[in-house]
């Protein structure tokens, strides 16, 4: 397995409130984290953003998956928390593609993986 980055897209990434009481002593971040959750062994992944890419309101990338440890193939629950709210989840296939850039001479369209979602 090959490493890849994630990209979401959808809305409410950044929330419109926040899951503490709104008192002067809260911290709502408005920061997304990101959980896939395999379906079949619930074992989970929490992708960091690109700090190159950012995120947004309706968008998210993520730093480059796999690296470090690989991320198997397979069926995945995807729930972005925003301020410790969590968004509906969308379960996905997440296949990463077999790219080396250097063997290929380049980054290659295609070996990034994409999952949108819009609700």
């Amino acid at each position: 397995v090959q490493p890849a980055s994630l990209v979401l897209t959808g809305t409410g990434f950044r929330g419109d409130s926040e899951a503490a009481g709104s008192s002067f002593s809260s911290s709502a971040t408005n920061y997304p984290l990101v959980q896939l959750m395999r379906i079949d062994s619930g074992q989970t992944f929490f992708p960091l953003s690109d700090p190159e890419a950012n995120w947004s309101d309706t968008t998210f990338s993520s730093e480059t998956i796999g690296t470090i440890t690989p991320i198997p193939a397979g069926h995945y629950g995807i729930t972005v928390y925003t301020n410790a709210i969590p968004s509906l989840q969308k379960i996905v296939y997440i296949d990463l593609p077999e790219c080396d850039p250097e063997r290929l001479g380049g980054p290659m369209p295609g070996c990034d993986m994409s999952i949108g979602s819009t609700g």
